[in-house]
């Protein structure tokens, strides 16, 4: 750039040039460069966050759930720990090993229920999206209204999707679906009860408040689930506006 700008100035002190040719000149020398700046910006803005090599997280929100186990509705806390290894050369393979509990205490009719999946994941990343299937178990326990009591547990697999895309250096935003088949449930009485498909939903934003322990999170999940207990029950409805912050430490 500087040697362009000297040969200009050389070249004009031997041959008259008008102020716009000068300018044409510089635009010229000048273009190329802001362009190549402005294009590697346009492409980093759809980049995913770098992800670390190891981490391991932990967060907490309230959620709404409307339940046909309890025959009520009421809101409780859930809890997320989460193990997460990314590998090869572009970070383009990871493992989660994630644990997930939640409970429910309904005050209109005095009824609990607890929900429990423990899962290990496996996703291919492309670009800003990925893609995954997961396998783990799940454990349900409540007493109803009637003081009846119910703890059921089983296998469970299924498949995720989603994308992660920043926004700058400090914030990205997420999308994450998943569908969970729920297999071979049994109950700890012998009691008739069924647990189906379950469906989650979650976006949600993230800004790095410090950059190896601290995020803040906001976003909304919402998860329906098929269940029955002695042959009555409408499915199982969890929706959380959620805001909160999320602990986590990286390698």
């Amino acid at each position: 750039m500087q040697l362009g700008v000297q040969k200009l100035a050389h070249l004009g002190s031997s041959i008259p040039l008008s102020r716009a040719t000068a300018r044409a000149f510089l635009v010229v020398l000048v273009a190329p460069g802001l362009l190549d700046g402005a294009t590697r910006r346009s492409a980093q803005a759809f980049e995913r966050p770098e992800p670390a090599t190891l981490s391991l997280g932990a967060s907490a929100f309230y959620a709404t759930s409307k339940s046909g186990l309890a025959e009520s509705n009421d809101t409780g806390l859930i809890t997320n720990y989460g193990l997460n290894i990314f590998a090869g050369e572009r970070k383009n393979l990871s493992v989660h090993l994630e644990q997930s509990n939640s409970q429910f205490a309904y005050e209109l009719n005095k009824a609990k229920l607890t929900y429990s999946d423990l899962n290990f994941s496996i996703r291919l990343h492309f670009s800003i999206f990925y893609l995954g299937g997961f396998a783990g178990t799940v454990q349900t326990t409540g007493t109803r209204a009637d003081g009846t009591t119910f703890d059921a547990f089983g296998s469970q697999f299924g498949g995720n999707a989603g994308s992660m895309l920043r926004l700058n250096r400090d914030s990205w935003l997420g999308l994450d679906l998943q569908v969970a088949l729920p297999n071979g449930i049994k109950e700890a009485n012998k009691q008739s009860i069924t647990l189906g498909m379950k469906m989650d939903g979650k976006v949600f934003f993230n800004y790095d408040v410090t950059r190896r322990f601290l995020d803040f999170q906001a976003g909304y999940l919402h998860s329906v689930q098929q269940a029955t207990f002695l042959g009555t029950g409408k499915g199982e409805t969890v929706t959380a506006p959620f805001l909160g912050f999320l602990m986590s430490t990286s390698f």
